[in-house]
């Protein structure tokens, strides 16, 4: 079966599935946000035969005539998020607005009794945190967040094999994560109808300062601090979650980052190039590098333990192993000939330093891999994510999770902008 048969088959016999879940035992879920991830979480949505989606809120008429498009006519329409949270038969939300409408979105869908599909970053500023997770502990919501790693098979494995202490204790994670041209760096075209009249200017603004319209902000609104958060929320949460995940680890002791617009000189605020070095009080340090100038190194995990290595790319893990064997002929190739025999002898090697028993086990490969789009879990993230609404317990990806890896890439922008380095006040519970 060739890749196209494949599509095509995988499309009728979710078709089917979902022809056969009765309307009355399905997931009524509403959408606010279509844009272009909000258009990729429909569509993931429409692959689980459990759940519906009935109603999408959006702030451009294109997008809403897109949503149209995609649920054949069968979601209602509309520019005012509160109408989808006032409907009772609406069950669940997902929540894939800009990052500064995400807390308070949230907050009064789960104030509406909804569960939540909730985009990274959990949170636009530090403030909002505490009181999200405080109204989510008391309303006893069903949260997802979506960075959509932690609960495939490729993580899971590497949990399991960090875990067991294969590659000993891990004391350095780096990640990159790169990508080359205008489009990678939310440089979105501008649809030719976007105008003062097809979008609701005012309401996109919500609680950013007040400015006259300008389309660049609205399709391009991750080039602003006021709206997103460039590369730290958009990119590395993804990998700090799974750092989190894989590690078990909290919140970093600190950060410092840099940076600069190296490329893009189009008005944007955000960096294209960055890099952050974090230290944990677990024991390990996390480098986090992007740039939104070359894309060679693409997406990439380091986990960097004292007994091995264990690397994942975009959908494959492999596990390097260390030998354990010392290169003492290095440092001793100063020392008189007699004290660096007597060093090999006494340190169980012959005289010229080959060793008596046998070597340590040289570097061997342990390898997993999967489909590119499996090994970033949408559909299962998604479909988990309708399975724990019926359930009421925790998916995969938590509001806490969500919120761990929203602070620390904010603590990322906060150590840019302000040019020094940022500690977590764990007392206090905030950056300083």
């Amino acid at each position: 079966m060739n890749r196209r048969e494949f599509a095509k088959t995988t499309a009728l016999l979710a078709a089917s599935a979902y022809a056969q879940t009765p309307a009355s035992d399905r997931v009524r879920v509403g959408l606010i946000g279509c844009g272009v991830r909000g258009s990729q979480l429909l569509a993931t949505l429409q692959r689980v035969p459990a759940a519906e989606c009935v109603m999408v809120a959006d702030l451009y008429d294109g997008f809403l005539e897109h949503a149209k498009e995609m649920t054949n006519g069968a979601a209602e329409t509309t520019k005012e998020y509160r109408r989808v949270l006032d409907r009772k038969d609406i069950d669940a939300v997902i929540v894939a607005t800009p990052d500064h409408w995400h807390a308070r979105i949230m907050t009064e869908a789960a104030q509406a009794g909804k569960d939540l599909y909730a985009e990274k970053p959990l949170v636009h500023k530090w403030e909002e945190a505490a009181p999200l997770m405080r109204v989510l502990t008391d309303t006893k919501r069903v949260v997802q967040v979506g960075s959509g790693r932690v609960g495939t098979a490729l993580y899971r494995k590497a949990k399991e094999i960090v875990q067991s202490g294969r590659i000993g204790k891990v004391m350095l994670v780096s990640t990159c994560w790169d990508s080359a041209g205008g489009v990678y760096a939310w440089q979105y075209p501008i649809p030719p109808d976007a105008s003062a009249q097809t979008i609701d200017w005012k309401r996109f603004l919500g609680q950013a300062p007040d400015r006259p319209y300008d389309p660049k902000r609205f399709f391009r609104w991750r080039c602003y601090w006021e709206y997103g958060g460039g590369i730290p929320p958009d990119l590395w949460s993804h990998h700090l979650t799974a750092i989190n995940f894989i590690l078990d680890s909290k919140m970093p002791t600190s950060v410092s980052a840099n940076g600069g617009i190296h490329r893009f000189k189009d008005e944007r605020e955000v960096p294209d190039t960055m890099s952050a070095h974090y230290i944990y009080p677990e024991g390990f340090s996390v480098t986090c590098s992007t740039t939104k100038t070359n894309s060679m190194r693409d997406q990439e995990f380091q986990f960097l333990g004292t007994d091995g290595s264990l690397v994942i790319s975009r959908n494959e893990l492999v596990v390097y192993t260390e030998s354990g064997e010392e290169a003492y002929t290095y440092p001793l190739t100063a020392w008189p000939k007699k004290k660096k025999e007597q060093f090999f002898v006494v340190n169980g090697m012959d005289a010229n330093g080959v060793p008596r028993v046998t070597a340590g086990p040289k570097p061997t490969v342990e390898r997993m891999a999967m489909p590119a789009r499996a090994a970033f879990g949408g559909n299962d993230h998604m479909a988990n994510w309708i399975e724990c609404i019926r359930t009421r317990k925790p998916c995969w990806e938590t509001a806490d999770m969500g919120a761990r890896a929203a602070l620390a890439s904010i603590m990322a922008n906060m150590s840019y902008q302000q040019k020094k380095t940022i500690t977590w006040d764990q007392a206090g519970h905030k950056p300083v």
